[in-house]
């Protein structure tokens, strides 16, 4: 699905050319998500024959949905609108910000490949709570996002979520152990089609066509001339690297946390490798491992699902089939296990966590949980909601609410695994890391790592954006970094070093 939002944004905000879309760019992100399970498939196996186990389950893997929506949002397709008015002809405006696409995600991956160094000793310093809390709440978000396409074609999408409430969740079998979920899908679709054709209660039905449009990654180096037009615009691609390397080494530690001993180092390491390749091979996203191993490993997923994946992705994918395969068995019945993922994200983030950082698990949830909201703002009306942000320019006695939220949201996943470790360390009475953390909050506030005032998430220098978005950055700044001497100084009294057996104030 981020794929198809990736399509629709360059066609119909921007008005991008469909042969460029179709056979430069979605043949590189098909290799990409292709390679990538295939990487994932024999980490696994890999793991096993050196842990002599085997049940591991391989880390799913795929497109990470914010940089697939944001990057032709506010990079490729703000780059090509731009070039055309400079007067460069709209064909060679289309190459240069395809290619200027290609080197954000260069930057992306060698981000990745140059913070892997750093990814076990994170994994081990923050705290569960911050690690597997901001996880939780990407949880909540895919639950969001599942919720809205089964809610688009309710008949079917509520049937199908059924079948896996009654088996996934609630586990209890068909008569004679028949392949429950299976039938669900194999019944929701039938139920479709038939509705479809007699046109009751499905709307917008269209029949099926199959067709082959063949089209296959073709290696490019136009990722390198693109850095000319992609420079300026740094400040935007390197959050998203950030969020998915933190991103990398949360889900891995979830998958460690279920069982299965992979090292966030190795994961980072090879999520960056593809991530290049996608760059020179036409690519304009990143690929993530994806939360929700522990889910996959509770249905009893171990090698296969990841290979058959690559399999899918590499055959459909190349031969341009994809398309017909989603029409034939609509969103809506598939939504329902990532309803399932979805739970078993968010309760591992409080079962795999200390009882008394149960607390601090529940703060790290709240910036990815408003994500949602603003990535349907940004999908629907990207224009309107810009000029929206940049009308007031001067300071009022409260900030709107659309910068509020869009500074809670820029930085999410970092936001939450600091916001959790912070809490953590403060409920174990270490006054001094938590202070750090806040330390670290206020710097990364400061420059726009994380809460940036900017609707594109982008970092920057303080004092050369609009007054009122200055104004906010210097508050939270000063919020964090006052609150962080507070805390310091408050590590020095006695009383701060007593920790009282009811810490978690809920009754048990």
């Amino acid at each position: 699905m981020a794929n198809l939002s990736l399509a629709t944004i360059l066609l119909l905000t921007f008005d991008f050319p469909k042969d460029i879309i179709f056979y430069k760019i979605y043949p590189g992100i098909v290799l990409i998500i292709f390679l990538g399970n295939l990487i994932m498939t024999v980490i696994g196996v890999v793991l096993n024959q050196t842990t002599g186990r085997t049940d591991i389950t391989a880390m799913p893997y795929g497109l990470d949905a914010p940089t697939t929506i944001s990057m032709p949002l506010i990079i490729v397709g703000p780059l090509f609108i731009s070039l055309k008015q400079a007067g460069v002809d709209p064909h060679n405006a289309a190459i240069m910000a395809w290619q200027g696409g290609m080197a954000a995600i260069l930057v992306i991956g060698l981000f990745k490949i140059v913070a892997t160094p750093f990814a076990n000793a994170i994994s081990r310093i923050v705290p569960l709570a911050g690690l597997l809390g901001s996880l939780a709440g990407i949880g909540v978000m895919i639950g969001i996002f599942a919720l809205m396409h089964i809610f688009a074609l309710p008949l079917i999408g509520i049937i199908s979520l059924g079948f896996v409430l009654y088996i996934l969740i609630a586990k209890i079998p068909l008569p004679r152990w028949l392949p429950a979920l299976l039938i669900g899908i194999v019944l929701c679709t039938a139920i479709y089609h038939i509705l479809g054709q007699t046109n009751l209660l499905v709307t917008n039905y269209k029949t099926p066509v199959f067709a082959l449009s063949p089209c296959l990654p073709i290696p490019t180096l136009g990722a390198l001339y693109g850095f000319k037009h992609i420079a300026p615009l740094l400040p935007v691609v390197i959050p998203f690297g950030i969020l998915v390397t933190i991103g990398d080494i949360n889900v891995t530690v979830s998958a460690v946390e279920a069982g299965d001993p992979y090292k966030p180092r190795s994961i980072l390491l090879l999520d960056g490798i593809n991530t290049l390749i996608g760059a020179f091979c036409g690519s304009i996203t990143q690929t993530t491992a994806y939360a929700g191993q522990p889910a996959y490993k509770l249905m009893g997923a171990k090698m296969g699902y990841t290979l058959y994946i690559a399999i899918f992705m590499g055959v459909c994918g190349f031969l341009g089939i994809i398309s017909f395969i989603i029409e034939i068995v609509p969103t809506a019945i598939f939504a329902p296990i990532l309803i399932f993922v979805a739970i078993e994200i968010v309760a591992q983030g409080f079962c795999a966590v200390p009882k008394k950082h149960l607390v601090a698990s529940a703060f790290a949830i709240f910036p990815s949980a408003l994500k949602p909201s603003l990535i349907f703002v940004t999908a629907g009306s990207y224009a309107a909601f810009s000029k929206l942000m940049s009308m007031s320019q001067t300071i009022t006695e409260t900030y709107s609410e659309t910068l509020v939220l869009t500074v809670l949201v820029n930085g999410f996943i970092l936001t939450g695994m600091l916001w959790g470790g912070l809490l953590a360390e403060l409920i174990d009475r270490h006054l001094k890391k938590s202070a750090v953390y806040l330390f670290i909050l206020a710097v990364f506030t400061f420059f726009g790592i994380v809460h940036s005032t900017n609707f594109s998430g982008t970092m920057y220098l303080p004092w050369n954006i609009p007054e009122i978005h200055r104004s906010m950055c210097y508050d939270i700044s000063m919020g964090y970094l006052i609150l962080g001497v507070l805390f310091l100084l408050f590590s020095f009294s006695k009383h701060s070093k007593h920790v009282p057996k009811n810490i978690l104030y809920l009754k048990t």
